[in-house]
């Protein structure tokens, strides 16, 4: 009885000590320094993940609440405010944001030089390199993507070597049209910029740039403005950067020779309404639809049900389930990156060079293996001569190879290889001679590896192809004070 006593006495200490709390909701709005209603600004509960965002007339609201708490609100091109609520304030509390300065007073690279982001008029997007730098990007194409909501960047057809196509607002006619893009004042492509050299973009969107840059900016004008040296001690920078590039499709392909060879014969039949049209020479007349049916689930080879078979017409026949998909194909590709660069100064001097070395495995395996590398160095100094003479350079060299296996394009390579490459054929016979011409296949004689596909497997590819481009720009220049 006494224990008894002695633990409802503790529970009642305990139930006692614990202060009460209040749980409620709070609502009100948001608005800006004149009165007006904020869009979309967010009201979240410090160190929480509760919060909401303000709609089309600044109104908030908060549910779920142990007050007291701390609440953040932020909103683009306004300073952050943190408010501590009781929930004792009277309701619909308004919340009045202050312009953020910092925004405001942003120098912003335009067509004549630079102005105040406050004092613009035209159209004009910005993207800072401090984000850029959050990304990790392989190319300035793909550092920029999604940067600004009016430039749209699409990376082609995903190759190492692809050219990205750019378009600001949309088409500007139905024979399209790209943005002019300048890097330091000197007509670029995206490709030729290291995007750890960014320091800032500007994406100049109105009808007001052709004025500025003629008939070539009718689709829009990207500035890109490179790092350049600052007063202070020298500083070296390195990053190394290694990753995986995986496909984003769904490659779960059919490596059953029976299956894909019944499906395509069923569609030539449906196709041509007769059941005479065939692609493949597989059927229960001449044994081969039920030697191909037996092997089925054989996922490798087994000796008992060979997958390429010397019969009596003195011909090899096939009835394999050969993956062509993952032997002659990456499905994870290293890259990997080397970023360095110098800067440093003083009021006589400013420099800046960096160096980029960058490769990325092409999608063919060995032996066909195809590689991408670009290298690129740029350079820039400022030294003022004399108290009235400053002399600056803009150097850059980039470099970009791309080789591959075949002696073809490589978008015609893939259309090629996989016309005829059914899983029921093997790249190699038993006596190590390619499969050029299968049995198989009815109708003329086609070859199999029209774009080398068993030469590259048997490494016995002799074709090659390479394709390099090298960039350079100079440009110096001596300014009168």
């Amino acid at each position: 009885m006494k224990k008894v006593f002695i633990a409802l006495m503790m529970s009642l200490i305990v139930s006692v000590s614990v202060p009460a709390q209040t749980m409620g909701s709070f609502s009100g709005k948001v608005v800006d320094s004149s009165g007006e209603p904020l869009i979309g600004a967010g009201v979240v509960i410090k160190g929480t993940t509760n919060g909401s965002a303000t709609d089309y007339d600044g109104n908030y609201m908060l549910t779920g609440i142990s007050f007291p708490v701390t609440v953040v609100v932020s909103c683009i091109g306004y300073d952050d405010s943190e408010i501590h609520l009781t929930g004792k304030e009277r309701q619909p509390y308004v919340i009045t944001l202050n312009d953020s300065r910092n925004v405001l007073d942003e120098i912003v690279v335009v067509g004549y030089g630079t102005q105040k982001k406050s004092s613009l008029s035209g159209a004009v997007g910005i993207v800072d390199g401090a984000s850029l730098e959050k990304r990790p990007a392989v190319s300035a194409a793909n550092a920029l993507q999604g940067a600004d909501p009016s430039l749209y960047i699409k990376m082609g057809n995903g190759g190492p070597n692809s050219s990205p196509s750019i378009n600001v607002r949309g088409s500007i006619s139905v024979n399209g049209g790209s943005p002019l893009v300048l890097a330091d004042g000197v007509e670029v492509s995206l490709q030729q910029i290291n995007p750890n050299d960014i320091e800032s973009v500007s994406v100049l969107k109105d009808a007001s740039t052709c004025a500025i840059y003629g008939a070539k900016a009718s689709a829009g004008v990207v500035l890109i403005t490179t790092k350049q040296g600052k007063t202070g001690k020298s500083s070296i920078n390195y990053n190394f950067r290694q990753a995986w590039i995986q496909p984003t499709t769904n490659t779960d392909y059919i490596t059953s020779g029976y299956e894909h060879v019944s499906i395509v014969n069923m569609f030539c039949n449906q196709s041509f309404h007769s059941s005479q049209r065939r692609v493949f020479d597989y059927t229960a007349e001449n044994g081969r639809l039920l030697k191909l049916y037996e092997r089925r689930n054989d996922k490798t080879e087994d000796p008992s049900r060979p997958w390429v078979v010397l019969e009596d017409d003195g011909l090899y026949h096939y009835y394999g389930n050969y993956d062509w998909y993952h032997n002659l194909l990456n499905t994870n590709r290293p890259t990997s990156e080397h970023n360095v660069s110098v800067s440093g100064g003083n009021d006589k001097v400013k420099y800046y060079v960096s160096g980029r070395y960058y490769t990325e495995d092409g999608i063919f395996k060995e032996p066909a293996k195809d590689t991408y590398q670009n290298f690129s160095v740029r350079s820039k100094i400022t030294a003022k001569v004399t108290d009235w003479i400053k002399y600056s350079n803009n150097i850059s060299y980039n470099v970009r190879d791309y080789k591959w296996g075949g002696n073809e394009d490589t978008n015609l390579l893939f259309q090629r290889m996989w016309f005829v490459c059914s899983p029921a054929f093997s790249p190699v016979n038993p006596d190590g001679s390619l499969v050029v011409y299968p049995t198989e296949i009815v109708g003329s004689q086609t070859d199999l590896m029209r774009s080398n596909a068993a030469q590259f497997l048997a490494g016995k590819n002799h074709f090659s192809r390479n394709v390099s481009n090298d960039d350079t720009t100079t440009g110096g220049k001596i300014t009168l004070e």
